[in-house]
């Protein structure tokens, strides 16, 4: 058994082991070589269709290992897009570091953060809010979810140099800005995004420390409020609140009609905007107000006290009406004809609301009691009965007092009396006592003037006109409509 031949097969076994073990050895390094996947140049570190977004890094230098502490090391950012808008569109983007980057056997990335190394910022994300990522910040891609990723992955931002742009500009066009407090803002995949956030104050100057909308002008300098909702790509919600705002309202408010567009000056528990661009005033107050009216001209509206109330629509659940109550309102007449002092008639308002308050939104046109008056227009009067109900004071520009005359249409607005005497100047006098004319329908408003004069004098009535010559009336009928005349006797 010890020849030769026996000599021949062990030497034959060993050389067969030999390279089995040799097969064996390759076949694990290859394996071993399929299990690490090649380190990819560029990594899609988020990307979310339903949001419209995504992170994408270049890397230049990398080292570490994932399991463990993860990988860092520096690159650049190839894209980052939000919302549909493209951050790095401007141009090429200075190296970032990024660290704890862990991508499993499949290539898909777990984790990992890059801290900016410029601002990365667009005008415009939607609704009409402006996004600046300051220099510093971080974005972090975490597996994890909390109160503000809702799902996962979820790019995190955090930092304290994240400003949002508001849908608020000033007369320059400047729009207001806040700092966005650190960890309130993700993206989720496959998400809704929220943001909610109270008390932000104003990190920019504006012109007068006041922005503009929709006619209204309201300063800046309280807490502001954000809740923004979106999901699907579509924005649900987006409320901006400006807490205890001074609030200029336009004119004309609705129902009033004032001289030199003149409004008021409130103070309010707040202001907001939606993403309609609709704006919201809560419980704006001022006192003594004064508004001189344009129609018709020389008359004045003053209150004691004013309450304003603004609605988004009527599907708005804190502000639940719009209004406009004035308390303590009065009229302020022109001057009476026989005081020396040009003393001005006043005629107090009550309304139907509590107190004898008077909502100019709800009730436009009203009828008011008056005692006996005297008006004065160059050299001409007015003498207007005392009555109840009989002066109709109509600042609608579509309603109108069943009171009115037939010939004034909804778009009138001014001072109406149904019976009332004109009162001739002196010169037409005839000794010491006026001539006096009975009119119909007298109405000074935003068309001018119109009355109707029919009056008859049996006997006839004497007076006296220029050139010192003297003529008896016996009968005058004129009618005069938006200051013109239309028929004379």
């Amino acid at each position: 058994m010890g020849g030769p031949a026996s000599n021949a097969i062990g030497s034959r076994l060993r050389a067969l082991l030999i390279t089995l073990a040799g097969i064996t050895a390759y076949a694990g390094s290859v394996a071993a070589q399929a299990a690490t996947p090649a380190q990819p140049s560029t990594v899609t570190l988020f990307s979310d269709a339903a949001s419209n977004s995504q992170l994408i890094l270049t890397i230049a230098q990398i080292s570490g290992s994932c399991p463990g502490a993860g990988q860092s090391g520096t690159g650049q950012i190839a894209s980052l897009v939000l919302f549909g808008h493209d951050l790095t569109a401007a141009g090429a983007t200075p190296p970032v570091p990024f660290q704890n980057l862990c991508i499993d056997a499949t290539g898909n990335v777990i984790g990992g953060s890059v801290r900016l190394a410029s601002d990365f910022s667009t005008p415009l994300i939607f609704a009409g809010l402006g996004l600046t990522l300051g220099q510093g910040t971080v974005l972090t891609v975490t597996g994890q979810t909390d109160s503000v990723c809702h799902s996962s992955p979820c790019l995190k931002f955090s930092g304290s140099n994240i400003q949002l742009a508001l849908p608020l500009r000033d007369s320059a066009g400047s729009a207001a800005q806040v700092v966005l407090p650190d960890g309130s803002l993700a993206i989720a995949a496959a998400s809704g995004f929220n943001l909610k956030a109270q008390g932000l104050q104003l990190r920019n100057a504006l012109a007068n420390g006041s922005v503009g909308l929709g006619g209204f002008t309201f300063s800046v300098n309280g807490g502001i409020d954000l809740d923004i909702a979106r999901a699907g790509g579509v924005t649900q919600t987006m409320t901006v609140t400006v807490h205890q705002p001074q609030v200029s309202v336009p004119v004309p408010i609705p129902g009033l009609l004032s001289q030199d567009a003149q409004g008021m000056t409130l103070k309010a528990d707040s202001v907001a905007v939606n993403k309609s661009g609709q704006i919201r005033i809560a419980h704006g107050t001022a006192q003594h107000i004064s508004l001189p009216l344009a129609a018709p001209l020389d008359f004045i509206l003053q209150a004691d006290a004013v309450s304003f109330d603004k609605r988004f629509d009527d599907q708005d659940t804190v502000v639940t009406k719009n209004d406009c109550v004035l308390s303590g309102a009065k009229l302020t007449l022109p001057a009476i004809v026989s005081d020396a002092a040009n003393n001005r008639v006043v005629v107090n308002i009550v309304g139907a609301e509590p107190g004898g308050g008077w909502d100019v939104t709800k009730t436009p046109v009203l009828a008011i009691d008056t005692p006996d008056i005297r008006l004065a227009w160059s050299g001409f009067g007015v003498q207007i009965p005392a009555g109840t109900k009989n002066l109709i004071l109509d600042l609608s520009n579509s309603a109108r007092d069943s009171g009115e005359a037939a010939g004034l249409d909804a778009g009138w607005q001014g001072i109406y009396v149904a019976k009332a005497n004109l009162l001739l100047p002196k010169t037409f006098s005839e000794g010491s006592s006026d001539v006096s004319l009975q009119t119909t329908g007298l109405a000074i408003g935003n068309q001018g003037l119109s009355v109707s004069v029919d009056a008859n004098f049996p006997g006839g009535r004497t007076v006296q006109v220029a050139g010192g010559f003297a003529a008896t009336l016996h009968d005058v009928s004129l009618k005069v409509v938006n200051n013109h005349l239309d028929a004379q006797d």
